[in-house]
């Protein structure tokens, strides 16, 4: 949930702006007062000096008339100031209050950077020290176990491995879009279980992170890898025997699975074309796919894009049109 701290502090900042109008405004009707008494001080100065020299009836009332509306104007000011140091006061705590929630926020925003930088570290950590994992035990194969003859196409990227906290959104996400899709709905379950594919998985780790941490309901894991080299490691290493095998991506079909994951295993764009449109043809409707680095998925109308800075995506299906 995004924090309400910056929508109070703008809050905060408004209420200060509609003090400053009022704070103004109570300052020109003083101006104005001001001007009126100084005129009627003038007034006042020329009656008393020519009262002194005639000492008429009319010159006496019109001396009693001009110094009661002194007096009115004098009681008038005497209010402006008080409103006027009534609206100082009241900015003066506002401005207070703002200081205060500006440097609880600060504080609260240093904090939350030191704590994302912890996280940041602990991620890399993490991975780090799961990948030393996977391939320690990888190397621990007899020698026998490690070789083939098997030959890269110089089309196909070596196996890169993906971001290990990347992975681990995209799956948290999907985990979050699949409750609300009715082409997934289950009676008493959050989604009905999904079953899983990675294309290009090479030895098996992210598909072992998607098995075991539970991040998606999930009924089945499976990956595939033109390097038979590879999938062997991942079989005999990870114990991934019955998920992972050897395919062809040009060829396979995704009918029969959920959530794909397909970290563009092709280098040259002609041939990853051929693979996204594998896909997009054999591919149930309402099916997922996450696809970093894809080549033509945006040009097809039945894929639409859950999340541009994700790459998840989403075969239209019937409920949808």
């Amino acid at each position: 949930m995004p924090s309400e701290r910056p929508f109070k502090l703008l809050h905060a900042a408004l209420r200060m702006d509609e003090s400053l109008e009022k704070l103004q405004a109570a300052q020109e009707d003083l101006e104005k007062t001001r001007s009126k008494l100084q005129k009627q001080e003038k007034q006042i100065t020329e009656l008393i000096t020519s009262a002194l020299g005639q000492k008429g009836i009319a010159s006496n009332s019109l001396l009693v008339s001009t110094r009661h509306k002194f007096r009115s104007l004098q009681q008038t000011l005497t209010g402006f100031q008080r409103v006027f140091e009534d609206r100082l006061k009241a900015l003066r705590a506002r401005l207070d209050g703002f200081e205060d929630l500006l440097h609880s926020h600060n504080r609260s925003e240093a904090s939350l950077e030191v704590e994302r930088s912890t996280q940041r570290q602990m991620a890399a950590a993490l991975q780090k020290t799961l990948q030393g994992l996977i391939d320690e035990r990888v190397r621990a194969l007899p020698e026998d176990d490690r070789q083939n003859d098997f030959v890269l196409p110089e089309e196909s990227h070596s196996y890169i491995p993906h971001p290990l906290d990347g992975f681990v959104r995209q799956l948290i996400t999907v985990d979050q879009m699949l409750p609300h899709d009715p082409d997934f709905f289950a009676p008493g379950e959050p989604y009905r279980p999904v079953s899983f594919l990675e294309i290009g998985c090479a030895t098996g780790r992210n598909l072992l992170i998607a098995k075991l941490s539970g991040l998606l309901n999930g009924s089945a894991y499976s990956g595939f890898d033109l390097d038979v080299n590879l999938i062997r490691r991942g079989q005999q290493a990870l114990g991934l025997e019955d998920d992972i095998f050897v395919a062809d991506a040009l060829s396979f079909d995704y009918a029969p699975y959920d959530v794909t994951f397909s970290y563009r295993p092709i280098r040259v764009p002609e041939i990853q074309r051929q693979l996204e449109e594998r896909m997009v043809e054999t591919l149930r409707p309402g099916a997922y796919v996450i696809a970093p680095l894809a080549e033509d998925l945006a040009c097809y109308p039945d894929m639409d894009c859950l999340n541009g800075p994700l790459a998840i995506w989403k075969k239209r299906s019937k409920s949808s049109d």
